[in-house]
């Protein structure tokens, strides 16, 4: 039977992955500038999967994920003509019908889409951002390999510990949201309308009559890019209230509006007319009422010290297969608090705070939410980025007054009011009976009937279950080991049975029996 063309494809896109992999020798270690170069070569769906992925520190080490931020976007662009030609099958009209003029160069060329400069009738300098032919269903035959590779990964160590079937689902729709230019556009009307009162922030204008799903006309942002401390100086801004203002503006965003930018880098952020203007809303975070306020309860926490509160709004916000030691945890909570506290606020970062933060966690068993990381990762760049700006502006201390000042306000008051009053209304029955049971627990001390049960905080049976568990690392190891062996052995000149290498068949038949006597034991535990 012939293959159908998508699965001629499909192969010779997994072969093509194959090779590019093999060529960088993951045999000798995989170091944080290999796996950069990796996602680089394999094209703009890793290029997009790793930028997501530098977000998510639950995932990656720190140094991984500094890594992937530095991801290049940028790639060979398409001639002013073809982008044209495109334009015109868009629209299914002659594009000099709708624009005045389209610019040849482009203002940008990123993997997704490319953004040129161009002129209305009615004399409106605009940008028109149009999707590169084929992305969709490149970017849909490279999710549904990973989606494949994903399933052996659950056999590994690291795959016991995490879903990665999860993840590449997750980094699936935000890819789909980039790709959706309706969804773009429905952002940019979104964001516009929740900051209509701010006066120094805004978005660009966008066109929805001349928009649809694979182009957007916007407005053209003039100005200056948020980093360029030169011009800005030049221009006449006092660049510590741009700092101030753009991180008063994120917590906003994450708190009170629960729409956040997703994606904030420097070439997605300019100033003009006195306002930060957001670009580029294509990824953009959402938090429903619950996970913001447990957000603004965490802020709020570390700001009153409040070492139980944070362990209990963080056990609220995170995943645990059962519950931790409560009494242990928030000590170790309290000690990274008191530390913390003690030093200069211009010496505390962001990124060691919230690596910190989730080491702990993960030592107790606790599964760190992926929003949580990712916008702990935002604050990071958002202070990378101010640091060549205003150096002297510190993103923790603002934060803090931001907490001060919405802890002041009448709001915060109120809300605080009606929790008391509900807990105390709650705990009014139980009120009335305790005399009485402080009475009998007097009455059992003075006859010597007081029972106290203690329980050991380690058993055999725990003790067991952890050399278990190292027995299953080992097991898994070795299976991965097979695995790895069979696939480097594909490419020796050895006699073949069924199609692969004899030495390749033999290691792959082992680690198919080590994985099934895996998977036994897996499920009888």
């Amino acid at each position: 039977m012939t293959s159908s063309p998508e699965k001629i494809r499909e192969g010779r896109r997994f072969h093509e992955i194959i090779s590019i992999v093999s060529r960088h020798q993951l045999s000798q270690g995989l170091t944080p500038d290999k796996l950069r170069a990796i996602f680089e070569e394999l094209g703009p769906t890793f290029v997009k999967f790793g930028q997501i992925l530098s977000l998510r520190s639950d995932i990656l080490p720190g140094e991984y994920c500094a890594a992937l931020e530095g991801l290049r976007t940028d790639v060979t662009p398409m001639p002013g003509e073809r982008v044209r030609e495109l334009i015109s099958e868009v629209y299914d009209r002659p594009w000099n019908e709708i624009f005045d003029d389209i610019d040849g160069a482009p203002l940008g060329s990123a993997s997704i889409a490319q953004v040129h400069a161009a002129r209305l009738p009615d004399g409106a300098d605009v940008v028109v951002k149009v999707q590169r032919p084929d992305i969709q269903a490149t970017m849909e035959r490279d999710l549904k390999l990973m989606k494949r590779a994903s399933g052996f990964v659950k056999y590994t160590p690291i795959g016991s510990a995490l879903d990665f079937g999860l993840v590449i689902d997750e980094m699936g729709r935000a890819l789909r949201g980039e790709l959706d230019f309706d969804n773009e556009v429905r952002n940019l009307k979104e964001f516009a309308a929740a900051n209509i009162d701010v006066r120094y922030v805004a978005c660009p204008k966008v066109y929805e009559e001349l928009s649809n799903d694979r182009i957007i006309v916007m407005e053209h942002v003039g100005g200056w890019q948020i980093d360029d401390a030169a011009g800005l100086t030049a221009a006449g801004y006092d660049l510590d209230e741009i700092a101030v203002k753009l991180v008063n503006n994120y917590i906003k965003q994450i708190t009170v509006d629960r729409f956040f930018h997703a994606d904030p880098h420097p070439g997605n952020i300019r100033v003009r007319d006195g306002k930060i203007i957001w670009l580029d809303l294509g990824m953009m975070g959402r938090l429903s009422k619950r996970e913001a306020e447990l957000y603004t309860g965490i802020i709020t926490t570390i700001y009153e010290n409040d070492a139980m509160g944070l362990t209990e709004t963080l056990l609220n916000m995170c995943r645990c297969d059962r519950m931790p030691d409560k009494i242990a945890l928030s000590g170790e909570v309290d000690g990274l608090l008191t530390r913390y506290k003690a030093m200069p606020m211009s010496e505390i970062n962001i990124s060691d705070v919230v690596t910190e933060f989730v080491d702990i966690l993960n030592r107790y068993g606790v599964t760190v939410p992926s929003s949580l990381t990712m916008l702990g990762r935002s604050l990071l760049v958002i202070q990378g980025m101010l640091a060549n700006v205003s150096p002297e502006t510190n993103v923790v201390g603002i934060v803090v007054d931001y907490v001060a000042a919405g802890m002041a306000g009448s709001d915060f008051v109120r809300k605080r009011l009606k929790s008391a009053a509900k807990n105390l209304l709650a705990s009014g029955d139980r009120l009335t009976v305790l005399p009485t049971q402080t009475s009998e627990l007097i009455k059992k001390v003075s006859a010597g009937q007081l029972v106290v049960n203690v329980k050991r905080s380690s058993s055999d049976s725990e003790f067991e279950g952890r050399r278990y568990l190292v027995l299953l690392i080992v097991l898994c190891l070795l299976d991965c080991a097979l695995i790895l062996g069979a696939a480097l052995l594909c490419l020796a000149p050895l006699p073949k049975i069924l199609g692969l290498p004899w030495l390749a068949s033999l290691f792959l038949a082992g680690a198919i029996v080590l994985a099934a006597v895996l998977i036994k034991k897996f499920k009888r535990r």
